[in-house]
């Protein structure tokens, strides 16, 4: 009897609630971000542009979002925090999924720099978990040329991101009827 009172109840709930129109959202965003990766050898600090195209789909205060992105990082390494014993410039892809609770990330860095003994070419792929602008996860260092790895560049690495939105534009909204 229980069970045929909760149908019931919630038959009733399902009936009387209001659909609600899904509300789609785009835009171009310009954002200026912190970069730091932390790894058994080293670590890397820096700064980074990136150009994103964001779109958000919601409905009932639930909803997603994702954005695409391409942008430019500068970082320095240093082994101990005591010196700069090179510097790094990258040229970086993002992908972002959002929810709710938070999303998934991922990054693919390609770049080089001075890394202490020669010039050197970087690959830099990363995954991470983001809430809004804040981002934990972790990223992978690769030479590319030279194939040896310079002192200060960690394989594995403990990765942070902040990203600061400085500008939108190209904004649109619109909405789609709830079916009946």
């Amino acid at each position: 009897m229980r069970t045929l009172g909760f149908v019931v109840a919630l038959t009733l709930v399902a009936s009387t609630a209001r659909a609600e129109d899904t509300r789609h959202d785009t835009a171009d965003v310009d954002f200026l971000g912190l970069r730091s990766d932390h790894g058994g050898r080293g670590s890397s600090l820096g700064v980074g542009y990136v150009r994103a195209h964001e779109e958000w789909t919601g409905r009932g205060g639930i909803g997603v979002g994702m954005w695409l992105g391409a942008g430019a990082d500068v970082r320095v390494l240093t082994k101990r925090f005591d010196a700069i014993d090179g510097a790094l410039g990258f040229a970086v892809a993002r992908v972002s999924m959002l929810g709710c609770a938070g999303g998934f990330d991922l990054e693919l860095g390609i770049g080089g720099g001075d890394a202490g003994r020669v010039a050197q070419m970087i690959v830099q792929p990363g995954v991470s978990w983001g809430m809004f602008f804040f981002e934990l996860g972790y990223s992978y260092a690769a030479p590319i040329a030279p194939m040896v790895r310079p002192d200060a560049l960690s394989s594995h690495q403990f990765s942070v991101r902040i990203h600061i939105p400085v500008n939108r534009s190209n904004e649109r909204t619109w909405f789609e009827p709830a079916s009946p």
